[in-house]
């Protein structure tokens, strides 16, 4: 009545066991978890822990979460290192997902940060034939009506969703949504471990006012995922399983290539050659209206002091 959910340890438990594994929700120790673990079966745990000696829970060092008041981890083998004792954890805390296999844990840390002693055991294997009394899924599709907007098909009807469907609450016909990515962007893990089906990305969604599942298109290309399978599980009764392919993220256009400038167009040559202006003449001399020209009086100087030159000349002989 806290909780105010309808997911819970006990549940958790009772839906292992309706596929027909023994299952139950136990209060134990270290030692319980090392029996479990020499069986070959995992043990899941309650945490809450610091990877700081700084944090606000109790310090747990190379905790994979930063800071964390409740937390899942699984349990899957311990050993003992220099005298001190260590459990192997696969912390999906971690990121990316190659880190989190195989995490060392010290025992008398972890010891501090189990919440409460509770843990899952679950058996390895199934009953045979059991199974009967699993909760059945309704094979339905997506169809989407707006952006980021799907509603609910199933045989071409629409399912109507409560518009107050929201997780963890106590509300009948409300529930959980989540998509689970089939080929998101995951890393490898270190050998000699390999990717697993179980290796998936896992998004909760919301119902919009419409009674529409919201998905972020953009979220899921950021992963990388171009299809997923969605869950809706409804809190009185029925789980719906749908998938969904989101649409190819839009290449961004190439720029143009700016045209290349024309080549300015050379000057027409005019039609005929200027002629080159004449030179001008020379300056004819003007002679004075009604006067004698002056260069005809300095010829006839000339002439005449020739003249005397030759009398004297002649005369000295």
């Amino acid at each position: 009545f806290i909780y105010e959910g309808f997911g819970n340890w006990a549940f958790t438990t009772a839906i292992a066991g309706s596929y027909g594994y023994s299952a139950a929700c136990h209060y134990g120790d270290l030692d319980f978890v090392r029996q479990e673990l020499a069986a070959g079966r995992s043990v899941a745990l309650s945490v809450r822990y610091a990877s700081s000696p700084s944090g606000s829970n109790p310090y747990l060092e190379n905790g994979a979460a930063n800071d964390t008041s409740g937390h899942l981890i699984c349990i899957v083998g311990y050993e003992t290192i220099d005298g001190v004792d260590y459990f192997i954890s696969n912390d999906a805390a971690t990121s990316p997902d190659s880190a989190c296999a195989l995490r060392k844990y010290r025992a008398d840390q972890l010891d501090v940060c189990w919440n409460s002693r509770i843990l899952y055991q679950v058996s390895s294997e199934p009953e045979v034939g059991a199974g009967q009394y699993a909760p059945q899924r309704i094979e339905g599709e997506l169809e989407m009506v707006a952006p980021d907007a799907y509603v609910l098909k199933v045989n071409g009807e629409v399912v109507e969703l409560n518009k107050a469907f929201a997780r963890k609450t106590s509300t009948l016909g409300a529930g959980t949504a989540f998509v689970i990515t089939d080929n998101a962007n995951i890393d490898t893990l270190p050998e000699p471990l390999e990717t697993t089906t179980a290796n998936k990305v896992i998004r909760y969604v919301n119902v919009n006012g419409n009674g529409q599942l919201y998905i972020s298109t953009a979220n899921m290309q950021q992963m990388g995922a171009k299809s997923a399978t969605a869950y809706i599980i409804i809190n009185n009764g029925p789980t719906y399983v749908a998938s969904v392919t989101f649409p190819e993220p839009e290449a961004p256009a190439e720029p143009e290539t700016p045209a290349a400038p024309e080549t300015p167009a050379e000057p027409e040559a005019p039609a005929e050659t200027p002629v080159d202006p004449e030179t001008p003449a020379v300056e004819e001399t003007p002679v004075e209206k009604g006067g004698i020209n002056p260069a005809i009086v300095v010829v006839g100087i000339v002439i005449v002091v020739a003249a005397v030159l030759v009398i004297v000349k002649s005369k000295k002989k």
